[in-house]
């Protein structure tokens, strides 16, 4: 497998989301994701694994009773959700299929974090815009880019 280098992750990540700049909060997530995703590929660990795993744990959050596990799951749901793409770049593995089964996971996802949410006692007003902010600001992205 010929993995990608920080610079061309960067640039492709880049020219995925709009010509998007690498700079403060983003530049340090992506030197965070780079590394996780270089792990992952040397352990084998597939984009579409990761995304059914932030899956999984996104429905355990919600299944869950014990805020605390809640919040551990969200954390490792939000983690998944946000190196699978990455992992993808880095190993060369986008797809049509992986930006597809990306978007559904992502929706499922938001609305376990909506029902967890409210389940351990967030007022619903809260949770719901919460999730109407998440929404609104991937689903048009996440639609919208062309995956190669």
């Amino acid at each position: 497998m010929n993995l990608k280098s920080e610079k061309e992750f960067t640039q492709r990540w880049s020219e995925i989301h709009g010509g998007a700049p690498i700079t403060g909060a983003v530049r340090i997530w992506l030197i965070i994701s780079y590394r996780v995703a270089r792990l992952c590929a040397a352990l084998r660990i597939s984009p579409n694994l990761l995304t059914a795993l932030g899956l999984l744990t996104a429905v355990a959050m919600a299944a869950t009773n014990s805020p605390e596990i809640a919040l551990l799951l969200l954390v490792l749901s939000l983690m998944m959700d946000g190196i699978d793409g990455s992992v993808a770049i880095v190993q060369g593995r986008e797809s049509n299929w992986g930006g597809v089964l990306d978007s559904i996971a992502d929706r499922i996802a938001e609305a376990c974090w909506l029902y967890a949410g409210w389940k351990i006692g967030i007022p619903a007003w809260v949770v719901i815009s919460m999730w109407t902010i998440a929404s609104t600001q991937e689903y048009p992205r996440a639609t919208c880019i062309p995956w190669t």
